[in-house]
């Protein structure tokens, strides 16, 4: 028998070409709900976890979810930015129910670049004080994982280099991880392509993928 505390996801829900939406709350709230489909319950959470929100300025996004999802006194978790930042968040709280703090918690996430770059979407929406309750309470999240986030993300000898934004650091990791396996440099370029070929064969089949034309090695990295 499977112990009541062991981790499961029961639901799960997509959205994307969003063109009805005005922020990207609206995109997590509706892929919500889709989870809550997929699941067959409407469960009271214990927590709602996001990571940061790029494209618009929140002070506290999850607790905006929660009131759409009719629950205005859910715990609140919000991670900083980073593209590591949604399985570290994923096994925070893994962790959480394991041990027995929560019992169920939502984790999600969108962004909404479209709008802004369409001037659908306005830049900045804050989180405007709960009525009646003490805004310096309820204005940001009750947890935040990742502060600093340029402490996570670069060690001191990478930022006295000037080393700070992923299309610095990606290529070094990846010529680094080619000469580790002894492959020559077309080797190397050769083997990441078949991997995000396959990866690209998967997305042709996903109907919420971004690209879904199906590239080969050749025509997606010209190797």
């Amino acid at each position: 028998m499977i112990d009541r505390r062991t981790p499961v996801i029961v639901g799960v829900g997509q959205h994307n070409g969003a063109t009805e939406a005005t922020e990207p709350i609206d995109i997590i709230v509706t892929a919500a709900r889709r989870a809550y489909e997929n699941s067959g319950a409407t469960p009271a959470l214990d927590l709602i976890a996001l990571t940061k929100i790029g494209t618009f300025s929140y002070r506290n996004a999850p607790r905006l979810v929660g009131e759409r999802l009719g629950q205005p006194d859910v715990r609140t978790l919000q991670a900083n930015h980073g593209g590591h930042t949604t399985q570290v968040v994923l096994a925070h709280v893994a962790s959480e129910i394991a041990q027995g703090r929560i019992g169920t918690a939502l984790i999600a996430g969108g962004e909404l670049g479209s709008a802004l770059r369409s001037g659908r979407a306005r830049p900045d929406l804050g989180t405007p004080p709960l009525s009646g309750r003490n805004a310096d309470l309820d204005g940001y999240p009750d947890d935040a994982l990742g502060d600093d986030l340029f402490q996570w993300i670069c060690h001191p000898h990478e930022a006295a280099l000037g080393i700070a934004e992923p299309i610095q650091m990606y290529p070094l990791m990846d010529t680094a991880l080619g000469a580790a396996l002894g492959r020559t440099r077309d080797e190397h370029v050769h083997a990441i392509s078949s991997l995000w070929a396959r990866f690209s064969e998967v997305a042709r089949h996903n109907e919420y993928a971004a690209d879904r034309r199906g590239h080969s090695v050749r025509s997606s990295f010209g190797s």
